[in-house]
């Protein structure tokens, strides 16, 4: 939410640390678009505009984890 405070020109008191995952099956790794936006969030573009806005923790942006 620094972000929006940011864009609003307000001022930003963070409460809590929230984490968001996207959570898919392995056979659908391999669609084009699931590939395209894994690919997008692993680049050093989408994490430098994240670093912009502010607020964002892009550490584990893009890991990849298999659970079998």
């Amino acid at each position: 939410m620094l972000a929006a405070a940011r864009a609003l020109d307000l001022g930003f008191v963070p409460l809590a640390n929230e984490r968001y995952d996207l959570v898919l099956l392995a056979r659908d790794r391999t669609l084009p678009p699931l590939n395209w936006l894994l690919d997008l969030v692993k680049g050093a573009e989408f994490c430098g505009v994240a670093a912009h806005l502010g607020g964002y923790d892009t550490r584990c942006t893009g890991q990849e984890i298999f659970i079998g």
